[in-house]
């Protein structure tokens, strides 16, 4: 009867750090994304991302302001 209390009381302790441990991981993973996204909105975040794009080389000059002026709402005049 003995050994089996202690079983318990040993998993318990373990189940609870292992809780501990789930929960600091799930929190600084929380904060990280929070943080990279401070003061960023949902349009911002698409601007962000064209400006790496244009950054890294992936599109030209004018395709990167054809784009800007689409997602800031500065449609061209059509042809």
């Amino acid at each position: 009867m003995m050994m089996s209390g202690m079983w318990f009381m040993m998993l318990f302790w373990l189940l609870l750090a292992v809780a501990g441990i789930a929960l600091i991981v799930w929190a600084v993973n929380r904060s990280r994304d929070n943080g990279s996204s401070a003061g960023r909105h949902n349009g911002d975040s698409a601007l962000a991302t064209l400006r790496d794009r244009f950054a890294r080389g992936d599109i030209s000059e004018a395709e990167y302001h054809e784009r800007r002026r689409t997602l800031e709402g500065d449609r061209p005049a059509p042809r």
